[in-house]
């Protein structure tokens, strides 16, 4: 959407060069694993990527997020194995997060989603699993007033929240 002008301005991850679109990593997010409350993993204060090899896994829809997917994907093989996928994917978080409440699977995501209800527990992935690469994206040609300052503010939340270092402030 943004090489179609149908938007200024995003947030994700950009692989590869894409011609008129500039990235800039803002947040290196600690990625984590959801799993029900009542999960093994719910009471350790950090869950070995290797533990995962005998998990159902469920991946972000591939046309919302297929740099996750592939990030999470590679974060498992660089561990020696490829996750059991979740037959079907889901459209919302929400959905996602009812799927594991309910014990059918568990879901990697980024600890910047928080929030999470009571049925629920995140709990980070080894200090190995390298940090997700949240970038700011925006069109090269002409970038409105309105982007240039999205990018200015991902700029200086990334400074003041310590978000590009090896921690992560609340």
């Amino acid at each position: 959407m943004l090489a179609d002008g149908r938007l200024d301005v995003g947030v994700g991850r950009l692989q590869g060069g894409a011609t008129g679109i500039a990235a800039e990593v803002f947040r290196m997010d600690p990625l984590g694993v959801l799993v029900p409350s009542d999960h093994p993993y719910a009471y350790l204060p950090n869950v070995p990527i290797s533990s995962l090899r005998g998990e159902t896994l469920l991946l972000s829809d591939e046309e919302q997020a297929p740099e996750f997917n592939a990030f999470v994907a590679e974060v498992c093989r660089s561990a020696g194995f490829f996750p059991t996928l979740f037959p079907g994917s889901v459209q919302t978080l929400r959905a996602a997060v009812d799927l594991v409440a309910q014990g059918r699977c568990v879901l990697c995501t980024p600890a910047s989603t928080d929030g999470w209800p009571s049925d629920v527990v995140w709990r980070p992935l080894d200090s190995q699993v390298p940090r997700y690469p949240w970038s700011i994206l925006w069109r090269t040609a002409d970038p409105s007033r309105q982007a240039l300052d999205v990018v200015a503010t991902a700029r200086r939340l990334a400074v003041d929240q310590g978000w590009r270092g090896t921690e992560i402030a609340s």
